[in-house]
């Protein structure tokens, strides 16, 4: 029989997850695999493709599952690393290498990403909010300030009246 020794790649399709958190995400990979010894592959197994289909869906079900959102999100690289070492371990065996494992894409459901929008903005309106009460303290100690200086002398007073009156009375205004 003629053997393919070529690097072969296979789509996994979207596969829906569960992560540790117990959320529902949707994962998909490419896996790059080749016979490394053929005589293993011919004897041991039927469909060196199905094998490693099957295989991968439920390695990255694994690793994945025991991750959280958060890390799945952020470390893609490591998860993938880690699922293709894996992966390299159960099917060397069987005569198959595997060279590399991308995921592809991860998929969050619409309502995930609504909650996690509004709680982007919740967080955006917290520290607006925290920012103005610093500001709103700067300007009271200034005008503490100010008012110390105008008490502290009777004149001083009556002067910022007049310059109010000016300012007033130089606007355009009944």
């Amino acid at each position: 029989r003629f053997v393919d020794l070529r690097v072969r790649v296979l789509d996994v399709p979207l596969q829906e997850m569960l992560t540790c958190d117990s959320l529902v995400i949707a994962v998909n990979a490419v896996v790059y695999y080749r016979l490394s010894d053929p005589i293993a592959s011919l004897n041991s197994i039927k469909d060196p493709y199905a094998l490693t289909r099957n295989l991968t869906q439920t390695t990255l079900r694994n690793v994945v599952g025991a991750r959280t959102l958060s890390d799945v999100v952020s470390d893609r690289q490591e998860i993938a690393q880690s699922a293709a070492k894996s992966l390299d371990q159960a099917t060397r065996a069987w005569g198959i290498a595997i060279d590399r494992l991308d995921i592809a894409d991860v998929m969050l459901p619409r309502s995930l990403c609504r909650v996690m929008a509004q709680e982007a903005e919740a967080v955006r309106v917290s520290q607006a909010n925290i920012m103005r009460a610093k500001g709103e303290l700067g300007a009271s100690s200034v005008l503490r300030g100010a008012a110390d200086v105008l008490a502290s002398s009777k004149g001083a007073l009556q002067l910022r009246f007049f310059q109010a009156l000016g300012r007033i009375s130089s606007m355009r205004n009944h």
